[in-house]
C-alpha cells in the first residue's frame, strides 16, 4: 500500500465572512429578534465586525502554530536552512588596440549587473601585445535571478582608458535562493535528521 502525505492541519477553517454571519445569527437568536440591524455601517454591525477582525488575527496565528512548532523542533535539533549561493563565472575584457605595456585591473573591481554587480576575484592581466583576457568574477548578492546567460553582459562604455568592451562569452551560473521554510521542513522530514538527536531523559537519576 502506497504511503500518502498527511494533510496540513488547520485548527480553525472559518474565514472572516463566516464568523461575521455566525455572530449576526447568534445575536439575532439570543435577543429574540430585537437586535437585528446588521446593515453595513450600523453600530451593531460595526461592533461585530471589529470583534471578528480581532478574532481573525488570533485564528491566523493559531493556524500557523503547527508549522511553528515543527520549525522550532527542527531548529532545536540542529536543522538549518540552506543558504543562497552566488553566481560565479568569467568576464572577458577586450582592449581597443594592443598596448606596449601590460594592462592590469586589480581584484575587487566591480562590473554592474541588474541590481547588483560582479566583483573580480583575481587580478585581470592582459600582457603587452595582447588584446583580451578572461577573469574570474562572482556576483555580490545571492540569488538565482543573478545568473547570467552567455553574452548577457555587454558593456561598451567602460569608463576605463584603453578598455573597449566587457562581456561574458559563457554563462555565469551557480546562483541560488535561500531555501524556503516549506522546503526546509520537507527536507527535515525526509531525512529525519532530528531523530538521532533525541535523547531519553534520565528520570531514574
Amino acid at each position: 500500500m502506497a504511503n500518502t502525505e498527511i494533510p496540513k492541519l488547520v485548527l480553525d477553517p472559518q474565514n472572516d465572512d463566516q464568523l461575521v454571519q455566525l455572530a449576526f445569527d447568534r445575536i439575532r437568536e439570543a435577543s429574540g429578534g430585537q437586535l437585528n440591524d446588521f446593515r453595513p455601517g450600523s453600530p451593531l454591525a460595526a461592533s461585530v465586525e471589529g470583534q471578528v477582525f480581532a478574532l481573525a488575527e488570533l485564528l491566523f496565528y493559531l493556524n500557523m502554530l503547527p508549522e511553528a512548532l515543527a520549525l522550532e523542533v527542527f531548529r532545536l535539533s540542529g536543522v538549518t536552512r540552506n543558504a543562497g549561493t552566488k553566481a560565479t563565472g568569467y568576464l572577458r575584457f577586450l582592449l581597443q588596440t594592443p598596448l606596449g605595456s601590460d594592462f592590469i585591473i586589480n581584484a575587487g573591481y566591480s562590473v554592474p549587473f541588474k541590481d547588483s554587480f560582479f566583483v573580480l576575484q583575481e587580478q585581470l592581466y592582459i600582457p603587452a601585445g595582447a588584446t583580451e583576457a578572461d577573469v574570474l568574477v562572482q556576483v555580490y548578492y545571492e540569488g538565482s535571478d543573478l545568473n547570467c546567460p552567455a553574452f548577457g553582459i555587454l558593456i561598451s562604455s567602460t569608463g576605463v582608458n584603453c578598455l573597449q568592451t566587457i562581456y561574458n562569452a559563457e554563462a555565469i551560473t551557480g546562483g541560488s535562493d535561500l531555501e524556503t521554510l516549506k522546503s526546509t521542513i520537507t527536507r527535515a522530514q525526509t531525512t529525519n535528521t532530528w531523530k538521532s538527536d533525541i535523547v531519553p531523559y534520565p528520570y531514574a537519576q
